[in-house]
């Protein structure tokens, strides 16, 4: 990554002309802001359910090490087959979970799923 962000640094140059730069609004300005987003309460409320949902699952994945080697006396060489299993599974198990799905309208779909 060093040498990657030095050669970045170093070698890497601008393709936009001067002129674009000066054409464009500052961001803030050209969006509105946070407010924009804010407003659009649809958004939010899927926004907050999704990170609502992730919690269980981010609480599970960090937890999971811990709680295999000291209730288990799980290895770390052996606990890395847990997120390895999981990944395969997801692949090969999602392509018929969404010839399933496919019947159904999303949303609810997705609230199930989540």
């Amino acid at each position: 990554m060093f040498i990657y962000s030095l050669l970045l640094f170093f070698r890497a140059h601008e393709t936009l002309s001067k002129a674009y730069h000066r054409k464009t609004e500052p961001v803030l300005e050209g969006f509105g802001g946070y407010e924009r987003v804010f407003r659009d309460r649809p958004y939010v409320v899927f926004a907050l359910l999704v990170g609502l949902g992730l919690i269980a699952p981010s609480m599970l994945w960090t937890l999971l090490p811990v709680y295999a080697k000291q209730n288990f006396g799980l290895t770390e060489s052996l606990y890395g087959w847990l997120p390895t299993t999981n990944a395969l599974m997801c692949v090969f198990v999602q392509l018929f979970v969404t010839r399933i799905s496919r019947r159904f309208r999303p949303l609810p779909v997705a609230a199930i799923g989540c």
